[in-house]
């Protein structure tokens, strides 16, 4: 997700604190976790126990300014804001499963990807960690990256809620939460972009030295990316890219799900041949992955047409997560589809 227009103004009027929640506010009159509606403020979620002192893994900003101006804002106040009113739900139901799934023992907390030498040299690298979603044993694992346009991860609105569906689905899943911004010392936006996809390659490998730990398998396995995360999704896959897979001897996903985030100067290589991509964009989206769709015939041409789904939904724009209310919804029901089948190939 991009940082919508008017989506931090309040920042501009000098809020400079967030609000403090009573510890008794999480619990409910049995002792337990009470459920997080729409009507809870942003506050709530983040200062919430379930974290262990980890908000960002719900959301994480560019600045605490930013936390500050969302945080007395209620989750319907905020997706009316940015637009989205109908995903307002779909957050609450994610954090609400990742409350009733920690409790389980099948959300994970996973920090500590990168080595502790690199950690040493750049200690920003200790900030990049993830939620795994324990699934059905032998089920490949999805990898989920939402956005935020580089100063920003936005698990919230984006690779939670889709978690909690692939969950629900019997997959495990794990939501990335990368660096941004300063952290990534880096300025202009195409170095932020490269940089924060460096990311991606100590989830793989954690992915892969955890299987047995946690009974996924990573043959062919999923990767989900929204917006900003779609482009670390491409980045990963295709071989056009300084970081992707081939060049770090890791394994390519069966499929690829860049979800309003397919590089519209996407390069398709030999090495790219049969990798399987599926993407959902709407043509009124403003921050340019509408584009796409100009090179869609040769994706389809050099992948083939059986191994491209790509689907440009008029009067859309960005931001739209499940797209529940929206031309969008059951993108993902059809991206589950698509990715079953492509595994067995």
């Amino acid at each position: 997700m991009g940082k919508y227009k008017g989506l931090f103004w309040p920042a501009i009027l000098g809020v400079k604190h967030m609000p403090k929640v009573k510890e008794s506010e999480f619990y409910n009159v049995a002792g337990g976790f009470r459920r997080a509606t729409i009507n809870d403020k942003i506050a709530f979620f983040l200062q919430h126990p379930v974290w262990e002192g980890r908000p960002e893994l719900f959301m994480k900003t560019g600045s605490p300014k930013e936390i500050y101006a969302m945080s007395g804002m209620s989750v319907h106040g905020l997706c009316n804001l940015i637009g989205q009113p109908a995903q307002a739900q779909s957050i609450v139901d994610g954090f609400n499963y990742v409350v009733e799934q920690k409790g389980l023992k099948k959300v994970h907390f996973i920090s500590g990807l990168y080595a502790e030498d690199e950690v040493r040299r750049d200690p920003d690298k200790g900030k990049v960690q993830g939620i795994l979603f324990q699934g059905e044993p032998g089920k490949p694992v999805a990898v989920l990256i939402a956005g935020g346009g580089f100063d920003g991860v936005a698990s919230y609105l984006e690779s939670i809620p889709a978690a909690m569906e692939l969950h629900r689905r019997g997959y495990s899943a794990f939501v990335l939460v990368y660096r941004v911004n300063v952290e990534l010392h880096e300025t202009e936006p195409q170095a932020k972009g490269g940089e924060a996809s460096k990311d991606v390659l100590p989830a793989v490998r954690y992915l892969i030295g955890h299987q047995a730990e946690y009974g996924y398998t990573m043959d062919g396995f999923g990767m989900f990316g929204f917006s900003a995360g779609g482009l670390m999704t491409t980045a990963y896959a295709f071989s056009d890219y300084k970081d992707c897979c081939h060049k770090h001897n890791l394994p390519r996903p069966a499929a690829i799900f860049p979800i309003y985030g397919l590089h519209w100067e996407l390069k398709v290589h030999e090495e790219d041949k049969e990798l399987a991509i599926f993407s959902r964009v709407g043509r009124d989206d403003p921050t340019g992955f509408a584009a796409v769709e100009k090179i869609i015939p040769d994706i389809r041409k050099a992948l083939g047409q059986e191994n491209v789904d790509i689907v440009m939904y008029d009067k859309l724009g960005h931001g739209f997560g499940l797209g529940i209310d929206t031309a969008a919804e059951g993108w993902l029901r059809d991206a589950v589809a698509f990715w079953e089948e492509h595994r067995k190939c």
